[in-house]
């Protein structure tokens, strides 16, 4: 995702840089169009924001983790303190506050740090792929375009158009 859009000379913590990039790019989505980086040719590219579009975004950002699996997880705060906490094993939050210390928590295995690390950078590159996706269908719709206007301009209609204009304007285009 951040080959799409990046935060330019922030130095921000990895959840806040990404809140802050997450609303940079709802932003960018109520546009008309979004500034992309095309990952086939590494070039930017316009694309348009099409109904289509608009559909598979509302159903990318609607698609948040509803914790459906969870365990406890013992975690240090930042003064050494052991607190537990239920963490989701799908995106690797914090479910809740912190749980009574009973013993029997006191086997619960360690918080894994890396849960959300990896949610995020799936579901980052699931964004990217669902950019790549619409940047493909637009340039194939203005290809598609560009050749069945070419093959107008190869017609005995436009040759037959183009010289009753040029006729009537004695040689010379009007806007030229």
């Amino acid at each position: 995702m951040e080959s799409f859009f990046r935060i330019v000379g922030q130095n921000l913590q990895p959840g806040v840089e990404r809140r802050a990039r997450n609303a940079r790019l709802l932003i960018l989505e109520a546009a008309a169009e979004m500034h992309v980086t095309d990952r086939d040719t590494g070039k930017q590219y316009y694309l348009d924001m099409t109904p289509e579009l608009k559909a598979d975004l509302a159903a990318y950002h609607g698609g948040h983790c509803e914790h459906s699996s969870s365990e406890v997880r013992q975690r240090r705060d930042g003064e050494g303190a052991m607190h537990f906490y239920c963490q989701c094993l799908t995106c690797g939050k914090s479910i809740g506050s912190a749980l009574r210390k009973v013993p029997e928590l006191a086997s619960s295995p360690p918080w894994q740090d890396d849960l959300e690390n990896t949610f995020h950078r799936a579901r980052g590159d699931e964004y990217s792929d669902l950019i790549q996706k619409h940047v493909r269908i637009q340039k194939n719709d203005e290809e598609g375009f560009r050749r069945e206007y070419d093959r107008y301009l190869d017609s005995p209609e436009w040759r037959e158009k183009r010289t009753r204009v040029l006729k009537r304007a004695n040689g010379f285009a009007k806007d030229a």
